[in-house]
């Protein structure tokens, strides 16, 4: 009899299922723990030239990218309109549109529109969130960023909507109470 059988021998069923569940269960965790990352970025190490070059070229296209990069979801992308960056940077649009064409240009990341705000997919050969084996998959959920301004204008157009729609019902009630003043006459 092999040491492994002898020492198997010594535990009932019961206790051998249990002790192979908490290992099953202890392995999910291990899996888990690999697959997912705390509250940071990673950056591969042989980009890191890319960035530095970045920072001397351009300091505002550096400044973008990391602002990016520290409100990117996990999957890579943050959606966020020229103005956020024009107020956060206190920079103009031609310098901020600049800085985004030399990000785009040099590959740090792709933008697709959303109505008039751009999507920015950062690269994820320069930096990810996600677990290093999730990379190569791209979804596009994002994180919107709105400036103070675009808040107040996003409010002032829910409280038209309402109004809008407080008339509508409004006017909706008075017709049906004129219907019924007619057919009563």
């Amino acid at each position: 009899m092999s040491e492994f059988s002898r020492i198997l021998s010594e535990f009932s069923e019961e206790t051998i299922l249990r002790l192979l569940e908490l290992d099953r269960k202890e392995r999910e965790k291990q899996e888990k723990i690999k697959n997912k990352n705390p509250n940071f970025v990673q950056l591969n190490k042989s980009n890191l030239p890319a960035v530095a070059f970045l920072s001397s070229e351009n300091g505002l296209a550096a400044g973008i990218y990391f602002f990016l990069t520290e409100r990117m979801n996990n999957h890579n992308a943050v959606a966020c309109s020229y103005q956020v960056l024009q107020e956060y940077f206190n920079a103009s649009k031609t310098s901020v549109y600049n800085a985004i064409k030399l990000l785009k240009d040099k590959k740090f990341f792709e933008i697709s529109k959303m109505g008039n705000t751009n999507v920015y997919h950062l690269n994820t050969e320069i930096v990810w969130q996600k677990g290093f084996n999730a990379r190569e998959f791209a979804e596009f959920s994002a994180t919107v960023v709105l400036s103070k301004e675009e808040q107040n204008k996003h409010n002032k157009a829910k409280k038209d909507l309402k109004k809008i729609n407080y008339i509508s019902n409004d006017t909706i009630e008075n017709k049906e109470n004129a219907e019924k003043n007619i057919k009563k006459d």
